[in-house]
């Protein structure tokens, strides 16, 4: 797993009201935004008390939800789709790629890179 958080998570008070209270700090990015909903796939996260840093504890937050991309997407994201369609139009028998298998693996690489 990558040593670094892409993303860190908290909830601020101050911004209750305005119907949007969770701060999500985008690492990657270099972003910050608010928001009532937040969902990510094939993450690691990790909480710990008093983990807390710069604005997060600027807006009173002691803990956050730090979010860590998974070995497994990282490695994936690595993957070339095309070359391994390439690779796998054919068994070693020369029977014809299986259609099937063909869509699961594309939409598997279309949502790692998103």
């Amino acid at each position: 797993m990558n040593d670094k958080p892409i993303v860190r998570l908290w909830y601020c008070k101050a911004d209750k009201k305005s119907g949007k209270p969770i701060i999500v700090q985008d690492l990657e990015k270099g972003t910050t935004y608010n928001t009532n909903k937040i969902e990510y796939k094939n993450v690691t996260v990790r909480m710990s008390f008093n983990n807390a840093v710069s604005k997060a504890k600027a807006s009173g937050a002691t803990t956050i939800l730090e979010i860590y991309q998974s070995k497994t997407t990282e490695l994936l994201k690595e993957i070339d789709f095309n070359t391994v369609l390439c690779n796998w139009q054919c068994d070693d028998d020369g029977v014809p790629f299986d259609s099937e298998l063909y869509y699961k693996v594309k939409e598997l690489m279309e949502s790692i890179e998103k």
